[in-house]
C-alpha cells in the first residue's frame, strides 16, 4: 500500500513538472489537482477573489467571484507547506467543507483551496500544497513580467506628462511597448477618498491600482502611479464626439466603480477626465486638464464621480487662481447663509442649492423640497434677507452659481 501510495505521489509531482515545463499556466496545474482529487479546486488572490477555477461538472457556489472570508482567514493563518480546514457557507443547503493552503510566501499570491464533502484523506494534503508551490512558480513568473511591462508603461507615460520628447517618431523608437501614439488619446487622473486623515491609506491606493491594473474591459490604456494618483491614458480607434467620449469614459469608470467597490475599505474613488486629444503628442495637455477636473469634483462636486474639464465652464478659468482663493471667495458668499443656518437651525442654503440645481423653476423645487410654493418663497426671501442681495439679477445669480458650485458636496 505504501508503495502504492509513493507511486502515486511521484505520478502526481511528474504530472505538475510536465505542465510547468508545458507553460500549461494556472488552469492546466488546477486540473491536475482536480482530477487527482475529483472535487473542484479553486486559486483567490489575496483578497478572496477568484482568479481560476477548475471544477468537475458541478457549480461552485459563489458566482459572484468572491470566496466566502473564511477561507481567506484560514488560509492566511496557515504556515507554507501546511493545510487549513473548515466549512464555508453556501447560498443554498449546508455548507461547503473545505481545505486550504496558502501561495507564496505570507500568502503573497493568494490561496489554493479543495472543496469536498468527502476531502479527509492526509495522504492527498501534499498534493495539495505541491500544487500550491507549483501555482507560486507560475505567477512568481508572470509577475516578473507584469513588472517589466509595468515598468515600461510608466516610463511611457512619465515622457508623455512631462512632454519629453522632440517628435512622436522620437519617442515610439525609445519605447518598445505595442501602443499606438497615433490614436486619439485621454488622460484620467484617479484617486481614492481621502476623507478622514486627509490622506489616502496605502492598502487602499495599491488596491486601487491593482484594479486598474487588472485590464478593466472598454477601454484600450496604460496607467502609471503618480503619487497617490492613477494616471490612466485612454486611447481610441478615432475621434469622438464628446457626448461619445464621456459615455465611454462613465461605462468605463462604472465597471471598475463596480469592481473596486468590496476592496477599497469602504472608501469611493473619484476620476478626472481631460479632453480627447487627436494624438499622443497632446497627452499632457488633457492630463492637466484632468488634474484640474479632479480637484475641482473633489471640492465642489458629489463624491465618487467623474468630472470632465469639458463640462467645468468659467471653472476651468477661475482655477488658475488656486483653489484656496476660490474657497475664500465661496466663504464671502454663502458665508452669512451658514452662519444663520448654524444659529438658527435652519437649511436656507440646502434651499437655495436645490433651486439652483432646479433651474430656478419653482415648482420643481417645491417638489423636489417637498414644501409648499408660499414655504419655498418665503425661504428665499429670507435668503435674500441674510446675505443682502436680489436674487432676480444676473450678477448675484452667477455669484451663487459659482458659490454654490464649489461648496456642494464639500
Amino acid at each position: 500500500m505504501m508503495y502504492m501510495t509513493a507511486s502515486r505521489d511521484k505520478e502526481f509531482a511528474a504530472k505538475l513538472l510536465d505542465a510547468l515545463a508545458a507553460d500549461a499556466g494556472l488552469p492546466g496545474l488546477l486540473r491536475i489537482l482536480m482530477q487527482a482529487l475529483a472535487s473542484p479546486v479553486l486559486l483567490a488572490d489575496p483578497a478572496g477573489r477568484i482568479l481560476c477555477l477548475q471544477a468537475p461538472g458541478r457549480e461552485v457556489p459563489w458566482p459572484e467571484g468572491l470566496v466566502p472570508p473564511e477561507i481567506v482567514r484560514e488560509g492566511s493563518r496557515c504556515p507554507p507547506g501546511k493545510t487549513a480546514s473548515g466549512v464555508a457557507p453556501a447560498r443554498a443547503g449546508e455548507g461547503i467543507r473545505y481545505k486550504v493552503t496558502p501561495v507564496g510566501r505570507e500568502a503573497e499570491f493568494g490561496y489554493l483551496a479543495v472543496l469536498s464533502q468527502g476531502y479527509e484523506d492526509p495522504a492527498r494534503e501534499a498534493w495539495l500544497t505541491q500544487t500550491a508551490t507549483a501555482c507560486a512558480v507560475v505567477m512568481r513568473s508572470r509577475e516578473a513580467r507584469q513588472r517589466a511591462q509595468q515598468a515600461a508603461q510608466e516610463e511611457l507615460v512619465e515622457d508623455l506628462l512631462s512632454h519629453r520628447f522632440q517628435n512622436l517618431a522620437e519617442l515610439a523608437c525609445r519605447h518598445p511597448l505595442a501602443w499606438d501614439l497615433d490614436r486619439p488619446q485621454a488622460a484620467l487622473v484617479i484617486e481614492a477618498d481621502r476623507a478622514g486623515s486627509g490622506t489616502v491609506p496605502e492598502t487602499v491606493n495599491r488596491q486601487l491600482g491593482h484594479l486598474v491594473r487588472e485590464r478593466v474591459p472598454g477601454a484600450d490604456y496604460v496607467v502609471a502611479p503618480r503619487g497617490e494618483q492613477w494616471v490612466v491614458l485612454m486611447a481610441f480607434p478615432s475621434m469622438l464626439s464628446p457626448a461619445a467620449f464621456k459615455e465611454q469614459v462613465q461605462d468605463w469608470v462604472g465597471e471598475l466603480r463596480r469592481r473596486a467597490y468590496p476592496y477599497l475599505e469602504g472608501r469611493p474613488f473619484a476620476a478626472g477626465a481631460g479632453r480627447l486629444y487627436p494624438g499622443a503628442g497632446d497627452i499632457y495637455l488633457s492630463f492637466q486638464e484632468a488634474k484640474t477636473a479632479l480637484e475641482i469634483g473633489r471640492f465642489g462636486r458629489s463624491a465618487g464621480g467623474v468630472t470632465f474639464f469639458e463640462d467645468l465652464g468659467v471653472l476651468r478659468v477661475l482655477h488658475r487662481l488656486g483653489m484656496p482663493r476660490l474657497r475664500e471667495f465661496a466663504r464671502e458668499v454663502l458665508g452669512p447663509l451658514e452662519a444663520y443656518d448654524w444659529e438658527h437651525g435652519t437649511d436656507l442654503l440646502f434651499t437655495l442649492r436645490t433651486y439652483f440645481q432646479c433651474q430656478m423653476d419653482m415648482a420643481a423645487t417645491s417638489v423636489r423640497l417637498g414644501v409648499h410654493g408660499n414655504t419655498l418663497r418665503y425661504r428665499l426671501k429670507k435668503a435674500e434677507e441674510v446675505l443682502a442681495v436680489d436674487i432676480g439679477k444676473i450678477e448675484v445669480q452667477a455669484n451663487l452659481y459659482l458659490a454654490l458650485t464649489l461648496v456642494a458636496g464639500a
